[in-house]
């Protein structure tokens, strides 16, 4: 019942945009990040233990998702993505910070989901194998369940929380936390939008001239998408290689006095970058 975690190997690649330039670019919406809040364990009996600083990321990212969501939505709607590695350390404190915070911000039913259990553990991209995860629960409509158990052990924290073992069905999943627990170091818990409420929340920022404009954008974006996947699975295509480009040398770079020259880019050297009251002779 102890076996720990199976080391993996992984590698994401997610896009983070300003909402504007998601916009302007016709780019399609897979959720939002509102906040992302990290914090450290501070002073406690050993470097390796478990501290504090996750009850504080977790706190604070579930307060962020309720001031957007409100109450209703918030406490009806969410899903933790769980670091759950599933050692004995792990489980319990983990699984204990999950139901505290829960009560602390008055949630009574969050479910859980742990894709280490599927993954294997991927060290500094886990956090990667858990956003891409929760991005694929909500274009699929499933969130994955923690499949390599039975039942939960025994001095695993229930209260509030609702542990998934089988596959479910991503309803009302307006939000998650993704949570990163880090033993004898940082911690860190991600606010994640659904991409319904995304769209919903610039709706109402950008009015609906805007978001028919992107709609449009993104449509275009979605057959280029798709014509270019096509073109690589036929190995009709070549890799871009681009050497040199860009790159200044000595010859590229003049001085003259007050002002020294990058290529197109002139800096002038008489400016002043320091606060004025910082200098010891006038």
């Amino acid at each position: 019942d102890n076996c720990g975690f199976v080391m993996a190997e992984s590698a994401q690649i997610v896009i983070l945009m300003d909402d504007e330039l998601a916009l302007e670019r016709g780019a399609p919406i897979l959720g939002a990040v509102p906040f992302v809040s990290v914090h450290a364990d501070g002073a406690k009996k050993s470097i390796p233990g478990p501290g504090p600083g996750n009850y504080l990321t977790m706190t604070r990212a579930a307060q962020a998702a309720r001031d957007i969501l409100g109450d209703r939505l918030f406490r009806s709607g969410g899903l933790v993505m769980a670091h759950g590695t599933g050692t004995p350390q792990n489980r319990t404190t983990e699984s204990n910070i999950m139901s505290t915070v829960a009560h602390a911000v008055g949630v009574d039913n969050w479910r859980v989901s742990a894709i280490k259990s599927r993954t294997g553990h991927s060290l500094g991209a886990a956090g990667g194998d858990q956003l891409s995860t929760l991005l694929g629960i909500w274009e699929s409509g499933w969130i994955p369940g923690v499949g390599t158990i039975d039942a939960l052990a025994s001095d695993v924290e229930t209260d509030r929380l609702r542990f998934l073992l089988e596959n479910t069905r991503a309803e009302q999943c307006a939000y998650s936390l993704v949570n990163s627990k880090g033993f004898g170091g940082n911690n860190a818990t991600a606010t994640v939008l659904s991409p319904d409420v995304s769209k919903s929340l610039l709706q109402g920022l950008y009015g609906s001239k805007k978001i028919d404009a992107w709609q449009s954008r993104n449509e275009a974006t979605e057959r280029r998408r798709m014509d270019i996947e096509s073109d690589r699975l036929s190995g009709d295509w070549q890799p871009l290689y681009r050497f040199n480009d860009g790159v200044l040398e000595d010859t590229d770079i003049e001085a003259s006095r007050g002002k020294l020259k990058l290529g197109d880019v002139a800096i002038d050297t008489t400016e002043r970058l320091m606060p004025s009251q910082w200098r010891l002779e006038t």
